[in-house]
């Protein structure tokens, strides 16, 4: 489990405890709270105001007697602490229901009584770990007002009010088999703060379909509500959406259709007209990338089968557990049956919205590959190779799968994809943390996608004059969101796994109830930009829905409006398509109040007429797109929006810091952030026929990396400036970004994370190096000048110190041999006050200090004019020059320049592989010859294009072509490249 906020504060105990009680009894509950906190330390609390009462304890540990039965056990720690939980009496009160065990814990479970009358949804829950020890208490004990147990309607009535209510059948026409008193049961229910004494009655009908259950005050004969309670065959147990925050949720057992029976084994799997589901365990399956190396790949195979009476009743590993084993996890029967109720459910969903738009031809009854013949492939329990071990890849051998943190639509590609998942898929990994399958709401999301691409593939990313903009792909994930909430009948997405992946408690992963905006919180990654969409689309559900029930009206005009738009749609154009089928639904001849309502909504949120300037804000993250996912805008590629500063009077630059992840790795290239600023309006974009981008930006620059002190982030500065050092035009100014080069085929990008802005012309610094040399960071995160001790010698008083001037003229102890290279000896350099011989490896001279020349490998004597230098043979053999050249230009025909000296061309060939490895043939004038690759003045880049490395050669580095089409083709795998993810 996440870390939960504790709410045990004890000083403010008084003013929780408001409930209608006395104040002794607030005094009695206070005390007795804090009692159980100071036998327990550690413990943490989940406290309702409302009930004035823990809803939850955890982190307890408390060893219970262990030959008592969890039963007794757990009973007697609720007698012992029941004034805490706001119980009367305990043993009175609550009866034991049942005990349910998961893969570490019992959970006795028991039902609240009043009076002897059951208390619906009133119990305690606490779990007892297997090596005896209570961890949790759930606390659901309802507070109840003092009502009578004694009805005041006659039981006969309030089967005929319920039957009235849910069928319309008259009281005269119900038969009096279904007017007996055994159809009836008495309840306590507390809802709406109200307590009432009830009637639950069963209305049976004969239908196999329906086992309908009601509620009818017992005091009041008014009908409150109904709910079918069917159990049928082939039946499977799941959750109605997901564990929930707590995951307590009960499981529930209901239908699934069309099973059919697999042809060579004949058993019943999970396999049906529209769709089949398959495990994904470890069996050492691989798969062979390009003839270049196996893949382990996870095995597609069916792993729950119907039991003797055609079932799939599963337990499912218990899912607030934090972690899966490899063995158990992967194993679990459970999510299969999970998936395909709800994607039969979702399924049927569709279907029947899309016969509601048009009985006669619905723009939606089979996904694309159904229509084909095919099924929706459906895969739990996905598991990967570990793609951040790139060694491990490349090396030979087993490898171990790793947990996959991620749910994925994955249209059908062909190619290398039809190996691993032919056709269309939704692909649910095993997380490091908890199984995606285990969420029904992202079951709905991800199948959302594949209804989506069989409407319309809406594209992924536009671009403007202004930019990138991820508006199709944000309202892809914003419908995926929407549809999953509008089912649900909540706005939040993945309450199992939000806790998880969000690191908080009870919250879901996303939710359509939200107050992002365009304006300000668009950062360029489509799952957070998907945020004002939902937003929108959830505020206009709201305003034309009936019931929760009855909301289809406006699903259907949603719907509608996906099936109308264009591929490439904008957040514009997507909302007045939206707008104007809201009108057509909603609007009665001549009026406009739903279209107008639902302009305001988008309108509201930035999504018509968006700014695409956001005001500079510290803290914010930003997404780049790099190479590998907009190779075609060289020399970079734009951000998605651009930032507006308030530039001050008086002010000669301006100052950006950033961090950024690391960048390249894993066949990507280092990332380089150019930045692009203009006075009073946006940077505007030109892009060439040819693929490029230019830009009418006034200022230009490139920001420069230093030393960091954020863990695992690169830190850049850059600063904006008139080439002239003038004061910048005080007022607006829009800043720009591109990145060059940037993200891999594993990552598309990269993550910015603006630091801060300063208009004074200083560099800000958390750290020395972050400064000049001679400056230091003070407390003030401002660099300075470090004051000198010293300008001479003399001003050290002291005859054993000099004043040092590389050390910012500070006095130094007089080292023994020199100060400086000057005081040694020719090959020879000072270190830490000693004279030492020059003897570093190097390729060139540039390798070498000032004054030194690169012989044989090694630094060797001073360079001269017309010194002596080998021809690098490492023999004397008489064929010794001068250094006369710097060029091949410098030599005669038929030589090239090596070291400086002009060595005739050797070494004939007619193409690469008639050189050693190192070298390339190069056609010079004299005919083929073998150049060394890293020598000389010759265009030296793997695919030589005169020094633009495109990457369409491998090259002799161990960097290019080969490994990174393994990459590409192992990323293939994984995730086809319109993948449509639920979270990162």
């Amino acid at each position: 489990m996440k870390k939960l906020y504790s709410l045990l504060m004890t000083a403010m105990f008084v003013m929780l405890f408001s409930l209608p009680a006395t104040a002794a009894d607030n005094i009695a509950a206070e005390k007795a709270l804090d009692r159980l906190v100071a036998e327990n330390p550690g413990v943490e609390l989940i406290f309702d105001q409302d009930r004035g009462a823990p809803v939850m304890l955890l982190k307890l540990k408390v060893r219970i007697d262990s030959k008592a039965s969890p039963e007794k056990a757990a009973l007697e720690f609720i007698k012992k602490h029941q004034t805490a939980f706001g119980i009367k009496n305990a043993a009175a009160e609550l009866k034991i229901e049942k005990t349910l065990k998961t893969r570490k814990n019992s959970v006795p479970r028991f039902t609240q009584h009043f009076n002897g009358i059951p208390v619906e949804n009133g119990e305690m829950r606490v779990v007892i770990s297997k090596d005896g020890f209570i961890s949790r208490i759930y606390n659901q004990y309802k507070a109840l007002d003092t009502i009578s147990t004694v009805p005041g309607v006659n039981y006969r009535d309030a089967i005929a009010t319920a039957w009235k209510n849910v069928y319309g059948i008259e009281a005269s026409k119900i038969s009096n088999d279904k007017l007996d008193r055994r159809m009836t049961e008495l309840t306590i229910s507390k809802s709406g703060g109200k307590t009432r004494l009830a009637y639950k009655i069963a209305l049976p009908t004969g239908l196999l379909n329906e086992r309908r259950v009601a509620w009818v005050d017992a005091h009041s004969g008014e009908f409150l509500k109904s709910q079918n309670m069917v159990k049928y065959e082939r039946q499977v147990d799941a959750w109605m959406y997901n564990p929930g925050f707590d995951g307590e949720q009960e499981l529930v057992r209901t239908q699934i259709n069309e099973i059919m029976a697999d042809q060579e084994t004949e058993d019943d799997l999970l396999i049906g007209r529209t769709h089949e589901v398959t495990g994904c365990p470890n069996n050492g399956e691989t798969i062979n990338v390009m003839g270049l190396i196996e893949i382990p790949v996870c095995s597609q195979v069916p792993l729950a089968k119907a039991d003797a009476n055609g079932d799939f009743l599963y337990t499912p590993i218990d899912p607030k557990n934090s972690g899966f084993d490899a063995t158990d996890s992967t194993l679990d029967e459970f999510p299969e049956a999970h998936m395909y109720y709800h994607v039969e459910s979702i399924y049927d969903y569709y279907v029947n919205l899309a016969q509601y738009i048009n009985a006669e031809e619905p723009p939606f009854v089979d996904l694309n590959m159904v229509t084909s013949g095919k099924k929706l492939k459906c895969i739990v329990n996905f598991q990967t190779i570990d793609l951040t071990d790139l060694a491990s890849i490349m090396n030979p051998g087993p490898k171990p799968l790793v947990a996959f943190d991620n749910a994925f639509f994955s249209p059908a590609q062909g190619g290398i994809m039809e190996q691993f998942i032919p056709g269309d898929a939704i692909v649910f990994g095993q997380g490091s943390e908890f199984d995606f399958a285990y969420d029904a709401d992202i079951i709905y999301h991800e199948f959302t996608h594949a209804v989506i691409d069989t409407l319309t593939s809406m594209s992924s990313t536009l671009i403007d004059q202004y930019g990138l903009r991820d508006d199709p792909g944000s309202m892809n994930e914003g419908f995926a969101d929407f549809f999953a909430a509008t089912v649900t009948g909540t706005p939040g997405l993945g309450e199992y796994s939000g806790p998880y992946l969000m690191d908080k408690a009870n919250e879901p992963m996303r939710s359509c109830l939200n107050d992002h905006t365009v304006n300000d919180d668009i950062i360029g990654e489509i799952h957070e930009d998907s945020l004002p969409w939902s937003a929108a689309l959830w505020a206009i559900r709201e305003e034309f829905k009936v019931t929760d029930e009855l909301h289809q009206d406006v699903d259907a005009a949603i719907l509608s409006a996906i099936v109308e738009a264009p591929e490439e749609c904008t957040f514009d154009v997507m909302s007045q398509t939206i707008a104007a089928q809201i009108g057509e639904w909603f609007d009665e001849d001549g009026e406009t109040t739903a279209y107008d309502f639902a302009i305001d909504a988008f309108t509201q949120r930035g999504l018509i007429g968006a700014n695409r300037a956001r005001p500079f804000e510290k803290g914010e993250t930003l997404y780049m797109a790099g190479a590998a996912s907009t190779s075609e805008l060289s020399p970079y590629t734009p951000g998605y929006f651009q930032m507006k500063i308030n530039v001050p009077a008086g002010q000669k630059e301006i100052f950006i810091e950033f961090g950024m992840a690391a960048a390249g790795g894993m066949g990507g290239e280092a990332a380089t952030v150019n930045f692009f600023g203009k006075k009073d309006a946006p940077v505007l974009f030109q892009y060439t026929q040819n693929g490029g981008v230019s830009n009418d930006a006034v200022i230009e620059a490139v920001a420069k990396q230093s030393e960091s002190s954020y863990e695992q982030l690169d830190r850049f500065i850059v600063s904006l400036h008139n080439e002239d050092e003038s004061e910048l035009a005080a007022g607006d100014w829009y800043v720009a970004l591109g990145m060059a080069g940037g993200g891999s085929m594993f990552s598309a990008g990269s993550m910015l994370y603006m630091l801060k802005v300063d208009y004074s012309g200083r560099v800000t610094c958390e750290l020395d190096s972050h400064c000049e040399e001679c400056h230091t960071c003070n407390d003030n995160n401002e660099c300075e000048p470090i004051e000198p001790e010293c300008d001479s010698d003399e001003d050290c008083n002291d005859e054993t110190l000099f004043c040092d001037p590389d050390s910012c003229y500070s006095c130094q102890p007089i080292p023994d041999e020199c100060r400086t290279a000057l005081d040694c000896e020719a090959c020879q350099t000072c270190e830490d006050g000693s004279c030492v011989a020059v003897n570093s490896e190097c390729e060139e001279d540039s390798d070498c200090d000032d004054g030194y020349h690169c012989e044989i490998g090694t630094c060797g004597g001073k360079c001269e004019e017309g010194a002596v230098v080998t021809d690098g043979d490492e023999t004397s053999d008489g064929d010794e020059t001068t250094a006369t050249c710097t060029t091949k230009d410098d030599c005669a025909e038929c030589q090239l320049c090596v070291q400086g000296a002009c060595i005739d061309v050797q070494d004939e060939c007619s193409d690469d592989d008639g050189c050693d490895i190192g070298e390339k043939c190069v056609e010079g004038e004299c005919g083929m010859v073998c150049q060394d690759v890293s020598g000389g003045d010759e265009d030296t880049t793997p695919d030589g294009n005169n020094g633009s490395s495109d990457g369409s050669s491998g090259g002799c580095n161990g960097s290019g072509t080969p490994i990174g089409l393994l990459l590409l083709a192992a990323f293939a795998v994984i995730a086809a490249a319109r993948r449509r993810s639920s979270n990162n």
